[in-house]
């Protein structure tokens, strides 16, 4: 996942990496905030989420974009293997209720 903004005014998004696709949006001033993941060469993937859940599937050219934030990575450990997270937390305290049983 990577924070990039638009670079210019009226970036359009392709329902696939090409620019001969469908285009599902546009985007008319410079300076928009997305969150992108990397894909084919020369492209970006936008995932975002209708009001109804709907997950969609937009594309946009890397040159119509500029990359402000880091990518971050998934961490390879569950969740549940970590003391400090919330989830390893509660699932600590149910592995030491079931011990005491």
């Amino acid at each position: 996942m990577i924070k990039v903004i638009t670079v210019k005014d009226h970036v359009k998004t392709y329902a696939r990496p090409s620019i001969n696709a469908i285009i599902v949006n546009d985007h008319p001033l410079a300076g928009k905030e997305l969150t992108v993941y990397p894909s084919i060469e020369g492209w970006y993937e936008l995932r975002p989420v209708d009001i109804d859940g709907v997950l969609n599937t937009e594309f946009v050219q890397k040159s119509d974009i500029k990359i402000v934030g880091k990518e971050q990575k998934k961490v390879a450990n569950s969740p549940l293997d970590s003391e400090t997270s919330d989830l390893g937390k509660i699932t600590a305290l149910v592995k030491n209720v079931i011990k005491g049983r």
